[in-house]
């Protein structure tokens, strides 16, 4: 199937029990596509993440969604050490007994593009690929998918010719989505990038008994706004220390910081010291409009997407009337 491996994308260091590396290659057409391979114990089911492949094939039809090329699974028994928790405590020979385990071993081939929504050259790609993305986490939850891990590195730009589309890829954190519009809870522990997730979910993760998140779409939809703040953001030290507090470790000081930040945006003047002066005030006022539809719980809470949709769509035209934005080259 692959014609020749073109680099090693990514390997876990933490190779014991459950491992993943990631490869890019090229497909016998020509085709870019990555191979991700898993390792993970089989009694760890229950506290892990739906499988990647689970969700891909539930949105096999999803426009916008990278393709699974294809999924391969085999399942092995092994041998282990583990302590005896009921061993006699004078019998010191006895200090383990072996175990039998069940390993799975998994091989996910997906659809590769080489540019995240990081690596966009101009203003009106950003806006095209940032509202395919939202576009496709709105079908996605339609399915019943929650994607829960909304950053730059998800979301994929497709070539296609002059054209140029987003992609949202990484649902290895995606969550099935209830009949009544409610993901199924999950433990904090297993979402990370603190840069880019929403102040609910660190919240959670920030008290001292971890408790179960239970997440919403507009989690998601805060992240699309977070992940298009840093990207339109002056190079400041102000802004440079608030994004270091953003991305800290401890969920704690990236809630603090968040906080502060959309307590001080609510004077719509406030924009004008935050957006670099290269995206104008098109993304001034598309920044004002998706903070503002997080903050107002009276509007319908379940059109998030079409908000976003409609703030996203208002944005391309005004762009359109302003040739002296469109071209500009941000990469």
């Amino acid at each position: 199937m692959a014609r020749g491996i073109d680099g090693l994308v990514h390997v876990d260091p933490h190779i014991h029990g459950r491992a993943r590396a990631a490869w890019k290659v090229t497909g016998c057409n020509g085709e870019r596509l990555l191979v991700k391979r898993t390792w993970d114990v089989k009694e760890l089911e229950e506290s892990m993440e739906e499988p990647e492949a689970t969700m891909l094939i539930k949105a096999g039809n999803v426009s916008g969604i990278a393709r699974l090329a294809l999924y391969s699974q085999e399942t092995t028994g092994y041998t282990s050490d583990a302590p005896h928790s009921q061993r006699d405590p004078t019998d010191f020979g006895e200090l383990y007994k072996r175990e039998q385990l069940a390993r799975r071993h998994r091989i996910l081939v997906i659809e590769y593009f080489e540019r995240d929504i990081m690596q966009v050259r101009s203003n009106e790609e950003l806006l095209l690929v940032l509202r395919d993305a939202v576009q496709a986490h709105g079908e996605l939850w339609k399915i019943g998918i929650c994607h829960r891990d909304i950053c730059p590195k998800d979301i994929r730009i497709k070539e296609e010719g002059c054209r140029s589309s987003g992609v949202l890829v990484g649902l290895d954190k995606a969550k099935p989505v209830t009949e009544q519009s409610v993901v199924v809870p999950c433990m904090p522990d297993v979402v990370n990038k603190n840069m880019f997730q929403s102040r609910y979910v660190l919240r959670v993760a920030a008290e001292p008994k971890s408790k179960k998140l239970y997440p919403s779409l507009w989690d998601d939809l805060e992240s699309f706004f977070y992940v298009l703040c840093f990207l339109c953001s002056t190079d400041s030290k102000g802004i440079r220390d608030m994004f270091s507090d953003w991305a800290s470790e401890n969920p704690g000081v990236s809630l603090e910081a968040k906080s502060t930040f959309c307590v001080a945006c609510q004077p719509s003047l406030s924009w004008n010291l935050f957006v670099d002066p290269y995206f104008g005030p098109v993304f001034m006022k598309l920044l004002a409009g998706m903070h503002r539809s997080l903050h107002s719980y009276d509007e319908d809470r379940s059109r998030g997407h079409e908000t976003f949709l409609a703030l996203i769509d208002t944005a391309i035209i005004e762009l359109s009337n302003s040739p002296e934005l469109v071209a500009v080259d941000i990469s």
